[in-house]
């Protein structure tokens, strides 16, 4: 039984091994289409690596943006420093709490953020978690325990091995020069995380009715990240940026939505606030387009203005 025991242990510790030195080697020197299960690319769609390379040189600042691409789409960061207040947008593609929590955890004391504007997308929020986690652990330049909780937390082999890899790359590599490939309709604002989209129109009208129903687990870690930001006396503005009429009056439960967030703490529905059109305003059923954001921004930072009235 020992000995059985004995060849087990080393049979284990041999297998691992080899896997992390496969890893290794299929990360570092096989092409991206080879890599079945190690695929995302460092310095993709959406700039996550330079928005995550910019935040580590940032300090306390004014106003946080989180959320996904409707935030480092949505809130133009360049507009709020124009009146005044420095900003960043640490929104990433496909962010859900699973990912915010981590991100939050990595950066919020360096950052020490007057107030957080969180933009709580439900539709992203029943996300799984698994390409948003790719995405951020491809690019980012801290691997540490949160970004191991955050993997366990999403539980799926390919972000295991991304994290692995991660955790290898930054420990035997020499860091690589990226550059995000971003896209040709990309401008990617440095040391800000805003993202402009060249100017373009929506065109689909047609969705079926549908039902956002968060999943348990994401709504677990979405109060982690109140209880974070509670513990530090930190002002929360939670939002819904703005989708275009035709999708949002698709959605059969938007109050019973609005009653979990208003539940959370200061959230606001601009779906309901602020009149946009569906094509003028958007540049896809989901995504404002720079006319749109420009709207949202002008009304979101007078309601900034109230809450930091006294500390600006």
């Amino acid at each position: 039984m020992k000995s059985f025991l004995f060849r087990f242990i080393i049979f284990i510790v041999f297998t691992c091994f080899c896997y992390v030195i496969f890893l290794a080697f299929v990360g570092r020197y096989a092409p991206v289409a080879f890599r079945k299960n190690l695929k995302y690319e460092k310095g993709g769609y959406g700039f996550t690596y330079s928005r995550l390379t910019d935040v580590e040189k940032v300090e306390d600042i004014d106003i946080l943006f989180l959320g996904s691409s409707h935030a480092y789409r949505g809130f133009d960061t360049r507009l709020f420093f124009k009146e005044g207040y420095t900003a960043f947008n640490l929104g990433s593609s496909a962010q859900t709490p699973l990912q915010t929590e981590f991100l939050l955890k990595t950066h919020l004391n360096r950052l020490n953020p007057k107030i957080i504007v969180y933009d709580v997308y439900p539709k992203i929020m029943m996300n799984n978690g698994i390409e948003s986690s790719l995405d951020i652990l491809s690019n980012t330049q801290s691997i540490n325990l949160h970004a191991a909780k955050m993997a366990i937390q999403v539980n799926n082999m390919k972000v295991y091995n991304y994290l692995v890899y991660s955790i290898i790359e930054k420990a035997l590599f020499k860091a690589k020069k990226i550059k995000d490939k971003g896209s040709s309709n990309d401008t990617y604002v440095v040391k800000q995380g805003y993202v402009e989209r060249k100017l373009s129109y929506n065109n689909k009208f047609d969705f079926k009715p549908n039902t956002w129903q968060l999943p348990d687990k994401q709504i677990k870690s979405f109060q982690r990240i109140l209880d974070i930001i509670n513990n530090r006396n930190t002002k929360l503005l939670l939002v819904q940026t703005p989708i275009t009429k035709s999708s949002y009056n698709s959605v059969t439960n938007t109050e019973e939505i609005d009653t979990y967030f208003n539940k959370a703490g200061k959230y606001i529905n601009f779906n309901n606030k602020i009149k946009l059109n569906d094509t003028l305003d958007f540049y896809d059923s989901s995504h404002l387009n720079q006319n749109g954001v420009n709207k949202f921004n002008d009304t979101l930072v007078k309601i900034i203005d109230n809450i930091l009235k006294f500390e600006k």
